[in-house]
């Protein structure tokens, strides 16, 4: 496969995935903040890593929402999404 723009279908599920991913974020945001209001520095550790986990995803779908390609393999420095991502789509 040659590495192609990414067409709307695509575009349309990175879209949807990085909305679901900043819900989840903002979402979890409340639990932990709550949590640490109530608790303190003893927040719990499994909130924080979740909180954090939940960032990395965001911003990881934020980035692939940047990259205007797709072709057979990822290849972050050139804005080019594997196309296995978009097989079940």
């Amino acid at each position: 496969m040659k590495i192609r723009a990414k067409n709307k279908a695509e575009k349309f599920y990175d879209d949807n995935t990085a909305a679901q991913a900043k819900t989840a974020l903002a979402d979890h945001a409340v639990v932990y903040f709550n949590e640490h209001q109530e608790f303190g520095d003893d927040t719990m550790h499994r909130t924080f890593t979740d909180a954090c986990d939940l960032v990395c995803q965001y911003e990881r779908a934020k980035d692939i929402v940047a990259m205007p390609k797709v072709g057979d393999h990822w290849d972050w420095d050139k804005g080019v999404v594997g196309s296995f991502r978009y097989r079940n789509t």
